[in-house]
């Protein structure tokens, strides 16, 4: 927020600013753009870097104060429900594992902020990856926990049932999807529905599906559920 309560969005083309850019300007929202120079290091300005040397703290308080206002602005649009994707849960050694004291400092302060700007929309956090850490997330502000349940190192359906009683999505292997056959389609729903039963669950894909599956498998995931 600049001085005055106005939106302040700071970026640079062709990076992540970009998506609350086009997003404002599709809401026809008010705000001004502030061009930081990344080609110039602007992004290390004394400014912000007299704030923390490393000049961390500063930038993500900026992302997260626009990615806020954003989900204000999208809420007072009518939206119902937000699908919020975090990795702070995959932990070393895993690829792009975060450990405990990193978190806690440069992850989860955001990520509660950004579930709380959510509230009053249904908030689906979808807890990304895989070697997740789900314990460091269940105490966030959400309704729905997404999380590709049958990957490698994560909770299975059955277990995150056992550790939280909000409605559960997942239960698909996205990474597999494109190669099942019929049968296998139907297994796994059939599966998924056995560990997380019938009520308070959302079956879906764990994470998103190539843009090559074949249409009859969605379909046959909607038909099945539709008989069992």
């Amino acid at each position: 927020m600049s001085a005055g309560g106005g939106l302040r969005l700071f970026g640079h083309p062709s990076t992540a600013s970009m998506i609350p850019h086009l997003l404002l300007r599709e809401l026809d929202a008010p705000f001004e753009w502030v061009h930081v120079d990344r080609t110039r290091d602007a992004h290390k300005a004394p400014d912000d870097l007299r704030l923390n040397p490393n000049g961390l703290i500063p930038m993500l308080e900026r992302v997260c104060d626009a990615l806020r206002d954003s989900m204000h602005a999208v809420s007072e649009a009518g939206c119902d429900g937000v699908f919020y994707s975090i990795n702070g849960a995959i932990t070393p050694p895993a690829k792009r594992g975060i450990d405990d004291a990193t978190y806690r400092t440069f992850v989860r302060p955001y990520e509660i902020r950004m579930a709380e700007a959510m509230a009053g929309m249904v908030r689906v956090l979808h807890v990304h990856g895989s070697s997740l850490t789900i314990e460091r997330v269940l105490d966030c502000p959400f309704e729905v926990p997404s999380v590709s349940d049958r990957l490698k190192g994560n909770p299975t359906l059955a277990e995150l049932r056992g550790l939280t009683d909000r409605r559960l999505m997942g239960g698909i292997d996205e990474s597999s999807i494109i190669e099942m056959s019929l049968p296998e389609v139907r297994a796994q729903v059939r599966d998924a529905i056995a560990q997380a039963g019938r009520e308070r669950f959302i079956l879906s894909p764990g994470c998103t599906i190539p843009t090559q599956t074949p249409r009859y498998l969605p379909k046959a995931l909607r038909e099945t559920v539709e008989t069992v």
